[in-house]
């Protein structure tokens, strides 16, 4: 189907290969103050060019040679087959989505059946659109979604209103806008009612003149048509939406196996970007456990060696003074005291060498002694083996809960590798390329519901030169063989 699509598109543009866009685009965007052409495509003219361009007033058409020489304004006219052509292209690129419409703004009128669909943005003091509406009138199986539009008389946008307020609103509209003489509804016009939004939908909507017609396959017409052109219109529509329908119908019924072959892919593709994210998260989440733990590991592990400095320091600090203690026993005479002259220790040294000479070793210097009585050091020795005490107490504790960061270290670690096993056992490559060879079986088909939808939007926005009859008629032909040219003509469709 893709590849017909292409060759169509091929077929329609070929005759711009003769012309020099660029040029033409320089021409236009320097001729007209610096507008931004929107698209140059060939006309059924030999040597005659369409270029779209934007201005304050919507879409606009002009005409230029092929090197962009000649410009050329007004509307291009089929006289064999009695068509405009302008109008026709006009009427395209200004089309809308019809379902987009917010229909609920309007007045709904249906005739018989109404299988033929129209909205219109009208003025009940517009004498055309009263005209118009009268014609309307004389069709059968319509549907008609009025909106609203008093711009011609402001000042009589209540009456509008009124229609809304009203218990029957189609007759006080048709009173109002559809009769020879206007008859103003009786009901007031306090009630909500949507005048004002569909005022604003019309500008957003550029519409500058009643009635305007927005068909079912979202063309646009400005003024309305004679009674057998517009149920020329209506019908040739109505097919158009019937033949979309129908295809649509046989492209989406059960048991077309490459579409719900397409389905499963993706379900199965989109299933696995779902586990490959949660997967992923998990071995983050996971990995930053683990490293949180082996941060607590080291920590715990220094606190429990500086525990252990603790208590070996402490341990030293009670035993020298209960060294002390046991020298002040045996010496009765002596107390611990240093040589005020070079710090050296007298009484240690006293002690080692047994002696009780009052100088110093070191320096000869007399050091005067005095008695050290017994449990001098009593209280620090106590405080010195409770805080001992309570290091243990406390390094021991630390001991065990270091065991612990350390099994769950070595858990963690084995949940992630399985994560990461598991997450590597994911693979979107292959998921994604199930995806592709469904797509490309799908695209082999005559038809499906999402090329016809491509073909009708791409129709009604010009850039094929075909109507939607013909087109679809067209969908049987074999599919034709793509090349690099197709392609890129797709991307700048696209």
């Amino acid at each position: 189907m893709r590849n017909f699509f292409l060759a169509l598109v091929v077929a329609a543009f070929s005759p711009l290969a003769l012309a020099d866009e660029a040029k033409i685009r320089q021409a236009v965007e320097g001729k007209l103050g610096g507008v931004k052409v929107d698209g140059v495509q060939a006309t059924p003219v030999p040597g005659i060019f369409e270029v779209r361009f934007q201005s304050g007033d919507g879409p606009q058409i002009i005409y230029s040679d092929a090197q962009g020489s000649f410009l050329f304004t007004g509307h291009l006219i089929d006289i064999r087959n009695d068509r405009d052509l302008t109008e026709e292209r006009l009427q395209k690129i200004t089309a809308i989505e019809f379902n987009s419409l917010p229909l609920e703004l309007a007045l709904k009128i249906q005739r018989g059946n109404g299988r033929r669909v129209l909205a219109m943005f009208t003025d009940p003091y517009c004498p055309y659109c009263r005209r118009f509406e009268q014609t309307l009138q004389q069709i059968d199986d319509t549907t008609v979604y009025v909106f609203m539009f008093p711009v011609i008389r402001p000042d009589a946008a209540d009456h509008s209103r009124a229609v809304w307020c009203s218990k029957d609103r189609v007759k006080a509209w048709q009173e109002l806008a559809v009769g020879e003489k206007a008859k103003v509804p009786a009901a007031g016009a306090n009630c909500a009612n949507p005048v004002d939004k569909v005022l604003e939908l019309g500008r957003s909507l550029r519409v500058k003149s009643t009635p305007t017609l927005f068909f079912a396959n979202g063309e646009r017409l400005e003024g309305g048509l004679q009674l057998a052109p517009m149920r020329a219109k209506l019908d040739d529509v109505a097919r158009q939406i019937a033949q979309l329908n129908a295809i649509a119908e046989k492209a989406n019924k059960p048991g077309n196996e490459e579409e719900k072959r397409l389905e499963t892919a993706n379900n199965r593709y989109r299933a696995a970007v779902e586990l490959h994210g949660q997967l992923s998260i998990t071995v983050a989440e996971l990995q930053a456990k683990k490293d949180d733990l082996e941060k607590k590991g080291h920590q715990l592990r220094k606190s429990v060696r500086d525990y252990g400095n603790d208590i070996i320091k402490n341990k030293k600090l009670a035993s020298d003074l209960r060294d002390y203690e046991q020298f002040g026993a045996f010496f009765n005479s002596l107390q611990v005291k240093t040589c005020p002259s070079c710090s050296h220790d007298v009484v240690k040294e006293m002690v080692l060498q047994e002696t009780r000479d009052g100088s110093c070793r070191l320096c000869s210097h007399d050091v005067p002694l005095q008695t050290v009585e017994p449990g001098t050091y009593a209280t620090q020795i106590a405080t010195l083996e409770d805080r001992v005490t309570k290091l243990v107490s406390q390094q021991y504790f630390l001991q065990v809960e270091l065991e612990q960061v350390i099994i769950d270290f070595k858990g963690a670690g084995t949940d992630l590798q399985q994560k990461q096993n598991s997450l590597a056992s994911v693979s979107l490559t292959t998921h994604y390329n199930e995806v592709e060879t469904a797509k490309r079986l799908v695209d082999t088909k005559p038809v499906t519901f999402d090329w016809v939808k491509h073909i009708a939007e791409s129709t009604r926005l010009g850039v094929l030169q075909s109507d939607l009859t013909k087109e679809l008629a067209a969908l049987a032909v074999p599919a034709a063989p793509t090349s690099s040219r197709q392609d890129e003509l797709t991307r700048q469709i696209e």
